[in-house]
């Protein structure tokens, strides 16, 4: 029986990202150790804090990792003036480490093994302002599964060149060049990765060999990164725009996965769309998924507006594509998607990322409760707790998650202003959702009363 493959995210460690100043560690998985691996009830992760507190630099932290990992170009086209605004002031060096497992699943069996277990490194040095670049990069595996396990290197750059490889295979029995591999990544590793070099490189090959090429345990190390970056979704608030610049690499991440003879394929490709705006561009052979989905979505907006009779699709026939416009459909009247309300339309943007947290990716929602009401938030929080076959990670204010993450330890986090991240653990009868407010977590008072406000507004 085939076995399934699909990235589990065990651990977030970062810092240099606006004003997160020194390290901070998010985990995933509770336990130290990852033998007997069960993830139940510990795929969700809410932080906390006070406004200014760092909440959206992780998520940007996260971000920027996905876009490292998938874009060759997200150096330069982002360019040295964002990173000069993005990076911490005092120390403008971005660094981030992520553990990651593969897990095996056989087809009809609900249980999931770990195969492997990783630990991608990255360093963007933003200290000289004109010439923001990548400095240090490394991904290890870990011999056993324990976090204190010795580490087995497969590759490690460093001040823009490839300074170790697979060093610990048999390079003889490997069906790709490894030295032409670092000779042909000289010069661009201060601004691209090299695991999306990888990715273009191996895509190059695999054609070239009419996808014969043996991948055997060794390459697949090499590209689990690739694997893990597939699958990782962001979406940053409202306020951070510079996420538009780069929804998505998509395309590239498809004509990968396309030529692996391998079922992880179908477990990466669930998202293929990146805009459901007014217009999308949806290939022919796609449409009938695109449909589908369009139908979800519906079902979705149907919770909050029960009065919602369909949303329906109109398209243009444009060669190989259909140009396709939404309306949503009231009975007595149609709506252009353009002219929904704000609200309806952060639930439909949102809906994307909330279906790929169900159905098995790893997502960052940044302010999700701007998007979904406090009550609807609870449920659907409670949904995923239950019931999603992925992870999500989101940052929010409003209380309503606190109530269900309270029975799972180590579900919730809070930031603080000293750069602090603290996770909660069951204490006796107290209850996150008592302490928080009243300024009883270490770091955030909110030392504010009522009768403060009035100095502002001349009272």
């Amino acid at each position: 029986m085939k076995k399934l493959v699909k990235p589990y995210l065990i651990s977030i460690t970062t810092q240099g990202i606006k004003n997160i100043t020194k390290p901070i560690t998010v985990r995933f998985y509770k336990k130290k150790s990852l033998k007997d691996f069960d993830p139940s009830f510990d795929n969700v992760r809410a932080i906390y804090g006070a406004n200014g507190s760092g909440k959206s630099a992780f998520m940007t932290s996260m971000w920027l990792l996905r876009e490292l990992l998938t874009s060759k170009d997200t150096i330069t086209l982002l360019g040295n003036e964002y990173f000069h605004n993005i990076l911490n002031k005092e120390n403008p060096i971005f660094t981030i480490s992520v553990d990651y497992v593969l897990l095996l699943k056989n087809k009809n069996d609900d249980d999931y093994q770990i195969d492997k277990v990783y630990r991608y490194f990255i360093r963007v040095d933003g200290t000289n302002k004109s010439d923001v670049k990548i400095t240090d990069e490394s991904l290890d595996m870990f011999s056993g599964q324990y976090e204190k396990s010795k580490l087995l290197n497969v590759f490690t750059c460093k001040d823009g060149k490839v300074i170790s490889l697979l060093d610990y295979a048999n390079k003889e029995s490997l069906s790709i060049n490894l030295n032409e591999i670092i000779d042909n990544s000289l010069n661009i590793l201060f601004k691209q990765t090299f695991v999306s070099f990888l990715e273009d490189y191996m895509l190059e090959v695999l054609k070239k060999e009419g996808n014969k090429l043996d991948l055997n345990d060794d390459i697949q190390n090499l590209l689990s990164a690739i694997y893990f970056a597939s699958t990782l979704k962001v979406r940053l608030a409202n306020d951070d725009k510079h996420q538009e610049y780069f929804e998505s690499n998509k395309k590239r991440i498809k004509n990968f996965l396309e030529v692996l003879d391998s079922d992880l394929k179908n477990i990466l490709l669930q998202k293929k769309y990146d805009k459901f705006g007014d217009q999308t561009f949806v290939s022919k052979e796609s449409y009938q998924e695109f449909e589908e989905f369009t139908k979800k979505q519906a079902n979705f907006i149907q919770l909050f507006k029960p009065n919602l009779k369909s949303i329906d699709i109109e398209k243009i026939e444009a060669q190989d594509f259909y140009l396709c416009s939404k309306k949503m459909n009231y009975g007595n009247y149609t709506i252009s998607y353009d002219f929904e309300s704000s609200g309806i339309k952060r639930l439909l943007s949102i809906f994307n990322y909330l279906n790929d947290a169900s159905k098995g990716d790893i997502v960052f929602i940044d302010e999700i409760d701007v998007n979904v009401s406090g009550v609807y938030l609870k449920k659907l929080v409670e949904f995923l707790t239950q019931y999603g076959n992925g992870q999500l990670c989101f940052t929010a204010h409003s209380l309503g998650p606190m109530y269900v993450l309270n029975e799972f330890s180590k579900s919730i986090y809070f930031l603080n202003d000293n750069s602090e991240i603290l996770s909660w653990t069951k204490n006796a009868n107290y209850k996150p959702y008592i302490l928080y407010p009243e300024g009883m977590i270490s770091g955030i008072p909110f030392a504010v009363e009522s009768f403060d406000f009035a100095k502002v507004f001349d009272f």
